[in-house]
């Protein structure tokens, strides 16, 4: 007898004398006397059977989520050596385990959806779950720990293009934080996690209190009254005069993260989050936003200063509210505090400065506007003498040169 089948011999004879032993442990034993060899597995699989497929090293297994259940519980056909051709293994869906929960919120995810209209499986419970080195459910929940990163990698694997490295979120949120664990819906569902009347819902997981302040705020009342269930097209059109939700300010994939508070007002890369958040702004609030850059503070943000006021810091970034509320930030009640917080000096005469000139606009500022167009007119003015009497200085020098009457040296 040849080495190698003496050899499987010996080996299915150990694990049938180890089985009616009893007990979880021995009947693993008894699986793993084949499946931790991959020399016997080599020699003993079927053609067209990966043998590597077939090695389960006890460590990961042992380590796993289902550290405590026996093989047996999941491979229900493969209880006796040897195994029978037509056996099968059972799916998570359909075992006593998962039947109820959450095997149902999948069926009705987009991934189930795929893989019923193409045939083609799609994120099926193993292929972001592993096979014998399940994480459990505690250690998921763990932000930014190792079973969380290899969950979003699984995600990333087939959606390579949302893979951001710099993204905030990349190493301390979960996909399935966002997304929904099982039950996962395309982004344009109203039952969506990321739908526009869910986003304040799912963000609230960790930003409680900016989601909370979002809720009641300009923003939040508009978006409940229209009633939005589809994402916002970026850019926006303004003519919609639609309300933002948190990812139409922040991003998606990426997300513009917030600079740390130590930086916040300093001239740095934390800047580009403020020059993004008024470029988001300016989207949909065309005209304030232009007459914002006719301002000191517009003018030195376009041109990179980390401490001119922007946006946020005179309507607040979370919880802003039309100017006539007594919540808002720039109500005549407020204002000088919202001022006072970058100038010291800040007084009731010093918050009449107009934060958002027209000048072309009378009724607006009847001040701004007469000093506006007497300005403009007496450098067009100027300037408009000063080429009149250039032209017409050329002009007689042509003439004269014409007429033989050109300057001549004594």
């Amino acid at each position: 007898m040849t080495r190698a089948p003496l050899r499987s011999l010996l080996v299915a004879l150990g694990a049938l004398l180890a089985l009616p032993v009893g007990g979880a442990a021995q009947d693993d034993l008894a699986c793993l006397a084949c499946h931790n060899d991959v020399e016997l597995l080599r020699a003993q699989a079927s053609n067209g059977v990966d043998p590597i497929g077939l090695h389960v090293p006890p460590g990961p297994l042992r380590a796993s989520g289902h550290g405590d259940m026996t093989c047996a519980e999941c491979h229900t056909s493969f209880e006796r050596f040897p195994h029978p051709g037509a056996a099968e293994t059972v799916t998570c869906g359909t075992s006593s385990c998962h039947t109820n929960d959450p095997h149902p919120d999948w069926e009705g995810s987009v991934h189930a959806r795929i893989q019923e209209e193409t045939g083609i499986a799609a994120a099926e419970c193993t292929a972001c779950h592993g096979v014998h080195d399940v994480d459990a459910l505690d250690d998921l929940r763990v932000e930014g720990g190792p079973a969380m990163l290899r969950m979003n990698a699984s995600c990333i694997s087939c959606h390579e293009a949302q893979n951001h490295p710099a993204d905030p979120h990349a190493d301390t949120a979960s996909c399935a934080g966002c997304h929904a664990p099982h039950a996962m819906r395309e982004i344009d569902s109203p039952d969506s996690w990321v739908a526009p009347l869910r986003q304040a819902e799912t963000c609230a997981a960790c930003h409680e209190a900016v989601t909370d302040s979002v809720r009641h705020d300009a923003h939040g009342a508009a978006l409940q009254r229209q009633g939005r269930v589809t994402p916002l097209a970026w850019p926006p059109n303004p003519a919609d005069s639609l309300a933002p939700t948190c990812t139409d300010c922040h991003g998606a994939h990426p997300m513009a993260g917030p600079p740390p508070d130590s930086v916040s007002r300093t001239a740095s890369p934390e800047m580009d989050f403020q020059m993004e958040m008024v470029r988001r702004c300016a989207a949909c609030h065309v005209a304030p936003a232009e007459s914002y850059y006719l301002t000191y503070h517009g003018k030195a943000t376009r041109l990179g200063s980390g401490v001119s006021a922007s946006c946020a810091q005179c309507h607040g970034a979370h919880g802003v509210f039309p100017a006539d509320s007594a919540a808002s930030a720039i109500h005549e009640g407020r204002i000088v505090e919202t001022c006072a917080s970058c100038h010291e000096a800040a007084r009731a005469a010093f918050v009449l400065y107009d934060s958002h000139p027209e000048p072309m606009n009378p009724d607006r500022n009847p001040w701004l506007f007469g000093s506006f167009v007497f300005m403009n007119a007496i450098l067009l003015g100027t300037l408009g003498v000063f080429f009149l009497h250039t032209a017409l200085w050329w002009l007689r020098i042509w003439l004269d040169m014409r007429s033989g009457r050109g300057h001549h040296h004594v």
